[in-house]
């Protein structure tokens, strides 16, 4: 758990304000006034911006991601994986069962306020309460920030916006509401933070592996000692950047 405190501290302090800050305006404002006064902001570029970046928080993403990491490190695909599928349930579980009458934007004001859609965007009507974009961004975006802190500094920051832009776009594109969001980003997070505490080291020499670092292992059968000695030197030192 430190570990990951550590290496994800910029990402949670930028969560902990934004969180902060979304709870204080939840708490004085009406989550209509909320959206209306969002739904004023609009421009040609807004609208082209986050009509493509808010499918980044498809569950496609997430699929792509654990392909990429199996070059990396078995154990990144495997948290991916798991937090994932637990967020993906945890949210569906909330929508459908327990905040199943919740009812997004475009349908909560159809007889009462004329909001302004983006062209082009299928909208839905129910299920609106928490965000699964949100909850899905912000899973992702911590693990990866997780995995590349040592790497990138700016990294935290960097995964951080994105996360953000696209938990914005469901409100911008009136997909949810404000507070469907903030609600949404906090369980992705808790869902990923709960696994990379238990699953980012282990002892594991499989999961510790990689598609890469086994394929340089096989191909090491067929060199010379000097060469095998090499291959396991580069993998200790991938082993210390990761």
């Amino acid at each position: 758990m430190l570990e990951t405190i550590r290496k994800g501290k910029t990402f949670i302090v930028l969560l902990s304000i934004f969180a902060s800050i979304g709870i204080l305006i939840i708490f004085l404002f009406s989550k209509e006034q909320i959206h209306i006064e969002i739904n004023k902001f609009h421009n040609v570029f807004f609208d082209f911006f986050f009509k493509y970046i808010t499918h980044l928080g498809s569950g496609w993403l997430f699929v792509l991601a654990f392909f990429v990491l199996l070059f990396v490190r078995f154990r990144f695909s495997l948290i991916i994986a798991l937090s994932g599928i637990v967020c993906g349930i945890v949210i569906q579980f909330l929508k459908r069962f327990v905040f199943s009458d919740v009812l997004r934007p475009v349908a909560f004001f159809k007889d009462s306020v004329d909001i302004r859609l983006v062209p082009g965007v299928e909208m839905a009507n129910f299920n609106s309460f928490p965000s699964g974009h949100s909850a899905a961004a912000f899973c992702l975006f911590f693990c990866l920030a997780i995995f590349y802190a040592d790497q990138k500094k700016y990294i935290g920051w960097l995964c951080f916006v994105l996360a953000l832009l696209i938990a914005f776009s469901r409100t911008y594109l009136s997909q949810h509401f404000f507070e469907d969001i903030v609600t949404g980003s906090l369980i992705g997070f808790c869902v990923s933070f709960i696994f990379l505490s238990f699953c980012l080291k282990t002892e594991s020499k499989f999961w510790n592996s990689s598609i890469k670092i086994r394929a340089k292992r096989v191909k090491g059968k067929s060199n010379s000692v000097f060469e095998e000695e090499k291959i396991l030197k580069e993998e200790v030192m991938e082993q210390q950047k990761i």
